[in-house]
C-alpha cells in the first residue's frame, strides 16, 4: 500500500483524536430525541428501511455509524435514503449477505472503512457524499455495485484488489480538488460504466 492509499485509509482527522471522543460527541448529536433515536437503532438492527426527506433539518436526519456496523454483522440489510452517517463507520472485514444501500446519505465525520468485506447482494451507494473518502481495498462484490452520482471528499476512494463479479455502476461521480481514486489490481468481471465522472471544479 502506497503512502497515498495509506492516507485515504485514515480518513483527514487528525489520528491523535480518539475514538471514544468522536462516538461520544456523534452520540450527544444524536440524543436530542431519545425516544426517536432509540426507534431508529431498532429499526437498523432488525433490517427496516429508514427513509428521511431531504428537506429535514441535518440534525434530524443523523444516524451513528456503529448501528451499521452492527446491523451488518448481525446479517440484516441496510437501507438509508438522505441519512447523515455520523461518528465511525468501522465495517471492515464483514460479511453483508444482505443487500447494502445507502442512497443520497452523507457520511461525514470519518472514513467510510469496508476493508476484505464480502457484499453477497447488491451495494448501492448511489448520490452518496463521502465527506471524508472510502475503502473497498480487497473487497469482494457477488451483486451489482452502484456509486452513480457519488460524491468523494478527503483523501479519496480506494478499490484496490477488490473483486466485483457483476455490473459497477459509476455514472458522474464526483471527486473534489486533490482527492485520488484508486482500482489498481481490481478485478471486473462485468460491466464497468464511467460515464460524465469527473473532478468537482473549486
Amino acid at each position: 500500500m502506497t503512502e497515498s492509499d495509506d492516507r485515504i485509509r485514515k480518513g483527514s482527522k487528525d489520528p491523535n483524536n480518539a475514538d471514544a471522543s468522536e462516538q461520544h460527541d456523534a452520540r450527544s448529536s444524536v440524543s436530542e430525541h431519545p425516544a426517536e433515536v432509540w426507534q431508529q437503532q431498532q429499526m437498523l438492527l432488525s433490517g427496516q428501511p429508514i427513509i428521511f426527506t431531504a428537506s429535514r433539518p441535518e440534525a434530524e436526519r443523523e444516524i451513528l455509524g456503529q448501528w451499521l456496523v452492527d446491523a451488518l454483522r448481525a446479517g440484516q440489510g441496510v437501507s438509508l435514503k438522505n441519512a447523515i452517517v455520523v461518528g465511525s463507520l468501522d465495517s471492515q472485514a464483514i460479511t453483508a449477505s444482505r443487500e447494502v444501500v445507502l442512497r443520497d446519505c452523507i457520511v461525514r465525520d470519518r472514513v467510510a472503512d469496508f476493508a476484505h468485506s464480502v457484499f453477497a447482494q447488491r451495494a448501492d451507494f448511489a448520490g452518496t457524499h463521502f465527506a471524508q473518502g472510502a475503502v473497498f481495498a480487497r473487497c469482494r462484490f457477488d451483486g451489482d455495485v452502484m456509486l452513480n452520482g457519488c460524491r468523494i471528499s478527503g483523501p479519496g476512494i480506494l478499490f484496490m484488489d477488490a473483486e466485483v463479479k457483476r455490473a459497477l455502476m459509476a455514472y458522474e461521480i464526483s471527486c473534489d480538488p486533490g482527492t485520488q481514486a484508486n482500482f489498481q489490481r481490481c478485478r471486473f468481471y462485468s460491466i464497468v460504466k464511467f460515464p460524465g465522472s469527473g473532478k468537482v471544479t473549486p
